[in-house]
């Protein structure tokens, strides 16, 4: 019983045990990383279980674990921000909801741009088909004979995305801003494919639209402007 608790027998069902933890496992990454453990002792076994190693099996389980250890740097890398530059990181900062990785994705989907003051971005009751995203420099909102005034981080178009309507605003540049534009249909088909995105871009644009209607302050236009 000894010599059999010690042979390379044992590495089998040590293999078994990682795996079979892996497969019970919610976390893909977590998932990923037992299943590859398990292999380090399927490996382990077949190096030792004869006096000449069971070559073909090595290849095929080093095969599968390069494989699975690929795709556990790729899901690292989807999770954290250490690639990320400070600039990326700072937009990052306006997509609470997101991890890094869909958050990644987002920003391939959109395009970069750079507005100069009296710029307008959106009209109010006019169609919009993007959504826009401030990233510096300051944005004059009317709403009537109401003006506000917000820095960057600001989302333009939240409430036209969610409802499928027009815009609800002006929107003019007040400062030289850069800004991000996302397609509304580009949007809606990256939430289309993924429940968790879709999940995570409601839940930033709810919040947002939340934040918004606490934090307003409506102001008359001609105080804002200085006029008597």
């Amino acid at each position: 019983m000894t010599d059999y608790l010690f042979s390379p027998a044992v590495l089998v069902y040590v293999g078994l045990a990682f795996q079979a933890l892996g497969f019970l496992a919610r976390d893909e990454l977590w998932l990923r990383f037992l299943i590859l453990l398990g292999t380090c002792f399927y490996l382990s076994y077949y190096c030792t279980i004869s006096n000449e190693p069971l070559f073909e099996a090595i290849l095929a389980s080093g095969i599968l674990g390069a494989i699975n250890l690929g795709m556990i740097i790729v899901l690292i890398f989807e999770r954290t921000t250490f690639t990320m530059s400070e600039e990326r990181a700072k937009i990052y900062r306006s997509f609470p909801t997101l991890n890094p990785g869909q958050f990644r994705k987002v920003m391939r989907a959109g395009v970069a741009k750079e507005g100069d003051p009296g710029t307008v971005l959106v009209t109010d009751g006019a169609p919009l088909d993007r959504l826009i995203l401030v990233t510096s420099g300051q944005i004059k909102i009317a709403k009537g004979n109401k003006e506000y005034f917000a820095d960057a981080s600001a989302f333009i178009g939240e409430v036209s995305f969610l409802q499928r309507g027009n815009a609800s605003a002006t929107v003019s540049i007040s400062e030289t801003a850069k800004y991000m534009e996302w397609k509304h249909n580009e949007l809606r088909e990256m939430m289309r494919k993924s429940p968790a995105m879709n999940n995570a871009l409601i839940a930033l644009f709810g919040a947002e639209l939340a934040g918004k209607v606490k934090n307003a302050m409506p102001v008359d236009v001609r105080q804002a402007s200085g006029t008597a």
